[in-house]
């Protein structure tokens, strides 16, 4: 299963009505939900041409994602993920993530953390 911008953004949208309800003794700044889809991601670099994978959705929160990689994402990296939609054929949501961190799991198979940084918009590609 794809991810599409649809889901996302409801999921999104039901995580931050949740954070208005108290979660006791959680820790983080948002509530998290686990999530097996796979997504498109571009890993943003100035060294090498930009690598475009599918990689698989751990979980997902209002604030960050989280994903695993077949090789290791250096933490500072920009990542693009590029969602498609439905509302308009070919169209895609394309949101901008930063890398945290990066801990192997197996051979060739990481848990890259994100933290969410934006939507990239038309005016953006100009």
């Amino acid at each position: 299963m794809l991810l599409t911008a649809e889901q996302y953004e409801q999921i999104v949208r039901q995580l931050r009505s949740e954070r208005a309800h108290d979660r006791g003794s959680e820790r983080r700044s948002s509530p998290r939900v686990g999530l097996r889809a796979q997504v498109r991601v571009i890993e943003c670099r100035t060294t090498a041409e930009a690598a475009n994978l599918t990689v698989w959705v751990r979980d997902i929160s209002s604030d960050g994602i989280g994903l695993l990689f077949p090789q290791p994402v250096r933490p500072g990296t920009y990542l693009v993920m590029s969602l498609p939609t439905a509302k308009r054929k070919n169209a895609t949501l394309d949101l901008l993530f930063l890398a945290v961190r990066c801990d192997p799991l197996a051979k060739d198979q990481f848990s890259v953390g994100a933290r969410f940084h934006r939507i990239i918009t038309a005016e953006d590609v100009k």
